[in-house]
């Protein structure tokens, strides 16, 4: 339940899963989500998650009223993923950008850019 003083801050979690370190990645993912779930942030940044992951993370964050990005990173074995709460967040978007100018990916990595109104008035960036 949503009251002023939850509507006076904005939360945002950011959280490196360590999707690439295949010991218990599943189970530590449901305890991740257990942790986000407690936390209930506004906006959620995730790193190095991989399919199997999603897997589990996409549905959970769905049913828990929070709008996912998709797959976003042309690596198949990993990606960034970011969610922002319906109550909180409206016209949201999602857009993969290009590293610029001095700080190109060596990588091929990209940046995944969620804009998004908040509370019916404040335009947003979120960058992961």
């Amino acid at each position: 339940m949503s009251t002023d003083l939850d509507r006076s801050h904005l939360k945002l979690l950011s959280y490196n899963i360590d999707g690439l370190n295949e010991y218990q990645v599943l189970y530590r993912t449901q305890v991740i989500l257990g942790m986000i779930l407690s936390e209930a942030p506004d906006v959620i940044h995730l790193q190095e998650v991989i399919p199997e992951t999603y897997a589990l993370l996409r549905p959970t964050l769905d049913a828990n009223g929070y709008t996912c990005s998709g797959i976003s990173q042309q690596f198949a074995h990993y990606f960034t993923v970011s969610a922002v709460k319906k109550a909180r967040c409206s016209d949201v978007q999602f857009v993969l950008e290009d590293f610029r100018g001095d700080a190109a990916s060596r990588q091929g990595r990209l940046l995944l850019k969620t804009t998004a109104l908040v509370d019916s008035k404040w335009p947003s960036v979120f960058v992961n």
